[in-house]
């Protein structure tokens, strides 16, 4: 099982193709949000492009499930033709449980719905900061933002044989790992 994750590419088509260079051979991608607007607050990403991400995303050859980030406005995302989860999406494949959300509600209620669904892992984005933790028997991960990082590279995060990693976009670099168990 593959499966790949991103966030926060705040409109900007190349941080999608540069984060598809490492989901070749998914089964699913899953965005925790903030999709295609940069945001008031927010500079222009490198590679801003909201109509091709929109392009891009369409013609995904991986089915893509998408959480409404707190900068996703629905006449953008009506666009997409995957759907979006407000406030979360709950997917199961192979067995694992996972709990998609931008992230924006705090990491007190993501733990509490995780808890509430026996979530074995917990996605979200919306700090623009990659992070890979076990808390309390949850996996946590916030593959970091695609566009738009604070404190380190942009970053996509990847699933595969039973590892987790978050991937420097750059240069592939792993930047955390962590084994499912």
């Amino acid at each position: 099982m593959k499966i790949g994750f991103i966030s926060d590419t705040h409109g900007s088509a190349q941080s999608w193709e540069q984060a598809s260079r490492f989901f070749q051979g998914a089964e699913m991608i899953l965005h925790a949000g903030d999709v295609l607007y940069h945001g008031p607050r927010n500079p222009l990403p490198e590679g801003h492009g909201p109509m091709k991400l929109v392009e891009l995303m369409n013609a995904s050859p991986w089915p893509v499930v998408l959480a409404k980030g707190n900068c996703d406005a629905e006449i953008d995302l009506d666009l997409l033709k995957w759907p979006v989860n407000e406030p979360y999406a709950l997917v199961t494949l192979s067995g694992l449980k996972i709990l998609l959300s931008h992230g924006h509600a705090g990491e007190e209620q993501l733990l509490r719905w995780a808890e509430s669904f026996d979530a074995d892992l917990v996605v979200s984005g919306h700090t623009h900061q990659a992070k890979l933790e076990k808390k309390d028997g949850i996996i946590l991960l916030n593959p970091g933002s695609a566009a738009l990082p604070k404190g380190g590279p942009a970053s996509a995060a990847v699933l595969e044989e039973g590892m987790l990693k978050v991937i420097a976009l750059a240069d592939g670099k792993t930047l955390a790992e962590l084994a499912l168990d």
